[in-house]
């Protein structure tokens, strides 16, 4: 959403709803059931295709067709899975 036409999260009219599958508390990342076929034509991607509303300080930076693995942005910073449980569900924004 940032460099487009909306200025701020809110303004996004869709939103991809996703799961917390797993916890990779070794690689400080989650994963998440949505991948390139739920948010991209692009056959390929990598990084920087959505990111999870609400939460600026993490990034979605892999994925495959069917899942995307979110981090922190700054490597140092332990990544919040208590804020992100099991199940729980997220936004992801474009």
């Amino acid at each position: 959403w940032t460099g487009g036409s909306c200025s701020t999260e809110k303004q996004i009219a869709v939103r991809v709803l996703s799961r917390v599958i797993s916890h990779y508390p070794d690689r400080n990342v989650m994963l998440l059931d949505a991948g390139a076929l739920a948010l991209t034509k692009d056959s390929s991607p990598q990084g920087g295709v959505c990111s999870i509303e609400g939460h600026p300080k993490l990034e979605c930076y892999k994925m495959s067709q069917e899942v995307i693995m979110v981090r922190p942005k700054e490597a140092k910073t332990k990544f919040p899975f208590q804020v992100f449980p099991l199940e729980k569900e997220v936004f992801l924004v474009r």
